[in-house]
């Protein structure tokens, strides 16, 4: 993950922060230490899965690391120490991947009949509240939100869907929020991208500024990214609370 922009126009503001655990990537968000027994220190990496993030916790994106943190053994202070963009209103720029391990392209879909009209996408494996977009084919350089699991379309697309045709779905879509909570996302297993095609509920971590979506001549399934800010920040909120 990196640093996209800030929602305000402003400048990051980078702080070094001693870690509560050792921190061995960068490019990684981080939260501010929540449990007391376990962390020793200010920071800790978030949670890849599996554990909704406690609300307020989020502190920013980690640019470098620390070195190896623990109780007692330390012999030099600096390696106790992260350096953290904190803005409230950091947007990250994070890789869309499939599955928990980074670099995994996008699998692609399609649809299993046609569709003139081009309000389905049917057969095609899509996500609720989804992005979905042409990859090849008559759809290239649209996109749509899901409605379902099977390709049913908030809007039609402009052109007909056809069984040659071949699209990318995604888990999220710009300023969505889920009925019963946050948009929120998995992360892979080393921090750094986010599971696009899993759609979990449970994170409450991040709302969706932006997306970027590219289709085959920009060899978009390993090329497309999501622009997150942090639903909860430490420092003050600036997304949807």
């Amino acid at each position: 993950m990196e640093l996209a922009y800030m929602l305000s126009g402003g400048a990051p503001v980078v702080k070094r922060y001693m870690a509560g655990t050792t921190i061995s990537t960068a490019g990684i968000p981080v939260l501010g230490a929540v449990d007391a027994g376990t962390d020793f220190a200010s920071v800790e990496p978030m949670v890849a899965t599996g554990t909704p993030t406690v609300s307020g916790s989020q502190l920013g994106l980690a640019i470098d690391t620390s070195g190896t943190v623990a109780a007692t053994g330390i012999t030099n202070d600096a390696d106790l120490f992260v350096s953290v963009i904190i803005n409230p209103d950091l947007v990250i720029r994070a890789k869309m991947n499939n599955g928990t391990t980074s670099n995994t392209a996008l699998a692609t879909t399609a649809p299993t009949s046609a569709d003139s009209t081009g309000a389905t996408l049917t057969g095609a494996t899509t996500f609720d509240n989804g992005a979905v977009w042409g990859y090849t084919g008559t759809n290239v350089g649209s996109f749509r939100r899901s409605d379902d699991a099977s390709g049913s379309l908030a809007i039609n697309f402009v052109n007909g869907t056809a069984t040659t045709d071949t699209y990318l779905a995604v888990h999220g879509f710009p300023c969505g929020v889920e009925i019963t909570n946050f948009e929120s996302y998995d992360l892979t297993t080393d921090l750094t991208q986010i599971a696009a095609q899993t759609a979990i509920i449970v994170q409450d971590n991040f709302a969706t500024v932006d997306m970027e979506l590219r289709d085959s001549t920009q060899s978009g399934s390993s090329n497309s990214y999501y622009h997150l800010i942090a639903n909860a920040h430490l420092f003050g909120s600036s997304a949807i609370t």
